[in-house]
């Protein structure tokens, strides 16, 4: 590409690059921060709601106090899930389009905690939409 050492050594000098400006973060990296953060929230609370909603489990004392289990989901613990699920993926999305906006320098990376909560949000809504259609509550 370049026809002699010379030439490369003066277009290299004369080639303006960009100077990194960034001292700390900015804002956009810190809404990006607060957005994964809040969806994170968001996705491990529905987990929990999805927990509570699942049917309990028998224990020894159970059996020995004669107490009563419930054996079937509670689909109304269901939907709670489901609507904390799709908030927190809506702000995974949001948060990595900030990411792919804000690649420029070879420094900036994606994060994984975003592609982790995108993840584990469809997988999870997957789960609790097929659970509330099958109906095996």
């Amino acid at each position: 590409m370049y026809q002699s050492d010379e030439f490369r050594r003066v277009f290299e000098e004369n080639t303006e690059r960009p100077i990194d400006r960034r001292r700390r973060p900015d804002k956009v990296l810190k809404v990006m921060w607060g957005l994964t953060l809040t969806s994170w929230g968001l996705i491990l609370f529905g987990l929990l709601m999805t927990y509570h909603a699942s049917p309990q489990q028998i224990t020894i004392l159970d059996i020995y106090r004669s107490k009563e289990i419930r054996n079937y989901w509670q689909p109304e613990y269901l939907f709670y899930a489901l609507y904390l699920m799709i908030p927190g993926l809506f702000l995974s999305i949001v948060a990595l389009a900030l990411n792919s906006r804000r690649m420029k320098r070879k420094s900036d990376k994606f994060s994984i905690a975003i592609f982790l909560a995108i993840t584990i949000s469809i997988i999870s809504m997957a789960a609790l939409i097929a659970l509330v259609l099958i109906g095996s509550f």
